[in-house]
Parts: structure tokens; C-alpha cells; sequence
């Protein structure tokens, strides 16, 4: 199997599906009618975030757009779970 698709599909249910399990089991989402951030969106916001810019800060990711171009925000980042 080439390695490029075999990651890109690796990262896709890592990034996706596998958050999404993992948050359901420890009962990350207190409200998901209220969330801004799905386990998934919040996770993809900071690998990404960090990815392109190494030394930003929680605040400075807060800002960094979601795949559907939403901005971040920084109560979503900052907030306590």
C-alpha cells in the first residue's frame, strides 16, 4: 500500500472518528446542543494550528479558522472541560 493514502486515511479517522470515541467515553461534551467545537473540530483546530505556526499560543490558535471557515474563538479554546 502506498504510504501517502495509507497516512491520509490514517489521519482522517485519527483526527475524525477515533476523537469523537474517545470523547464519548470520557463524557467531553457537556452540552453538544450549546458546543461550538465538536471533539474532532477542537482537535483539528490545534494539530492544524500548530502545524502551521509551531509556537503560537492557545490564544493565538483561538483565532485559527475551522475547516468550514468559522473562526475559532477563544472561549472554546481557553475554556475549562
Amino acid at each position: 500500500m502506498p504510504i501517502i493514502p495509507h497516512l491520509s486515511q490514517t489521519m482522517q479517522t485519527l483526527l475524525t472518528t477515533t476523537t469523537e470515541t474517545i470523547a464519548a467515553a470520557l463524557a467531553y461534551v457537556k452540552r453538544p446542543d450549546k458546543a461550538k467545537f465538536t471533539p474532532s473540530t477542537l482537535v483539528q483546530t490545534l494539530v492544524f494550528g500548530w502545524l502551521a505556526q509551531p509556537t503560537a499560543t492557545v490564544e493565538q490558535l483561538a483565532g485559527h479558522p475551522l475547516g468550514d471557515g468559522r473562526p475559532g474563538g477563544r472561549r472554546c479554546l481557553t475554556a475549562s472541560h
